[in-house]
């Protein structure tokens, strides 16, 4: 055992000679002796049109069952960016009232949705950026073409491969029965996995604590790792989490800009969560949870307008 001060010169503590976190980070570190061969191993990917065509579409549906199309058009936030950025805090307090259905459209579809597609691969095949392209919700439709266009998402992604899925148990949304559904990026649209009111199972994985209990909507974000890994091998596992950081801090601005609250939750039970969404944790595995509701007291709450003048 040794002292170990890398967080600051007064915060210290014991820790093992030697952790799995640090085997892997020196194993996934790219050295200059690795540059031939990770240039090799990129150009054969580039040069294979039918693997840039499926990287270009890493989408996870569940064609059988019934979907909810989400709302494309939303309702403008009252805050500027500066006041959106400055307010973003996490939420543990919630009053238990619904949110409306446009709101979780628009949190969906800012956290992880498709916001731009454009003409990737031409009729002789070849990937190329055409100028032919669309942004914003119009985008999603462009997306469906799947021999034709590249579409990028609301966050930033290593290698645009997109590894997350996001699981959303539904509470208390207006219009939207309770139960778990998946959110299908391609069409904007939960699909309904199972119905009913599932708070107690899923209380039971997060530590039943009361203040979740409240919140509106539950989500539940996994990763399907080999999306990413493939490409990366094991290095990619450090791009999965990095999205995963993109992703939701997207969700807690998109969140706030509809003065809601939102609150990321670290602690959970893994494998009981693989079998709540029904992935084997392997192929796929939860990676986050995050809680979004409304506030009980709007006054109180870190949404209040921020007032950006310069001191006189």
């Amino acid at each position: 055992m040794e002292s170990f001060s890398g967080l600051n010169a007064r915060v210290t503590y014991e820790r093992k000679d030697e952790l799995i976190s640090d085997i892997y980070h020196e194993n996934s570190k790219m050295r200059r002796v690795d540059g031939q061969i990770w240039g090799r191993r990129f150009q054969g990917i580039r040069s294979n049109i039918e693997l840039c065509k499926a990287m270009s579409k890493t989408y996870k549906e569940y064609p059988n069952n019934e979907a909810i199309f989400l709302d494309k058009e939303f309702e403008k936030s009252k805050l500027s960016f500066e006041d959106v950025v400055i307010n973003r805090r996490t939420t543990r307090i919630y009053s238990g009232d619904p949110i409306s259905k446009n709101q979780l459209s628009k949190i969906l579809y800012l956290t992880y949705g498709i916001t731009m597609s454009f003409k990737a691969f031409g009729q002789h095949g070849g990937f190329f950026h055409a100028p032919e392209y669309e942004i914003g919700p119009k985008a999603i439709d462009l997306a469906n073409d799947y021999d034709g266009y590249q579409s990028f998402r609301a966050p930033a992604s290593g290698g645009a491969l997109y590894p997350l899925e996001f699981y959303i148990v539904i509470k208390n949304v207006e219009g939207i029965e309770q139960g778990l559904y998946h959110y299908n990026v391609r069409l904007h649209a939960l699909e309904i996995l199972r119905k009913g009111d599932l708070e107690d199972e899923y209380s039971e994985f997060t530590f039943n604590e009361e203040w979740q209990k409240k919140a509106s909507v539950h989500v539940i974000i996994t990763a399907m790792i080999d999306r990413t890994r493939f490409k990366y091998l094991e290095r990619g596992y450090r791009f999965v989490n990095i999205d995963l950081g993109h992703a939701m801090e997207n969700m807690y601005l998109a969140a706030t800009s509809c003065e809601l609250g939102c609150a990321a939750i670290g602690g959970f039970y893994d494998d009981e969560v693989n079998k709540f969404i029904g992935i084997d944790g392997f192929n796929e595995t939860a990676m986050l949870v995050a809680n979004i509701g409304t506030h009980t007291d709007r006054d109180a709450s870190p949404l209040i307008k921020s007032n950006l003048k310069k001191r006189e």
